[in-house]
């Protein structure tokens, strides 16, 4: 059981590491208006939630620009989380 729960945490684990790693590709296009946040993003910053159109990531990024921590929330779509597809959304 242990290793069940261990299997689930580092599962999500990685698609937080993948999630952050597209949203910061391509100038952070698919993060929408927060894509002035992408530097100040870290993994454990995020929350993940699934949605029918794919991951939604949100939470809040602390930014020297600001000197407070910002809210952002967008969207990871399933074809570019599987590679079927370039689109990108928010």
């Amino acid at each position: 059981m242990n290793e069940d729960i261990e299997r689930m945490i580092d599962g999500y684990n990685d698609l937080r590491e993948r999630c952050l790693a597209l949203a910061k590709e391509a100038g952070g296009e698919r993060m929408g208006h927060d894509a002035w946040l992408r530097y100040a993003l870290r993994e454990d910053d995020i929350t993940l939630r699934y949605t029918v159109d794919g991951i939604q990531c949100s939470g809040h990024a602390f930014t020297t620009q600001t000197q407070s921590n910002e809210w952002f929330c967008f969207t990871i779509l399933w074809a570019d989380l599987t590679g079927e597809g370039v689109r990108l959304g928010v």
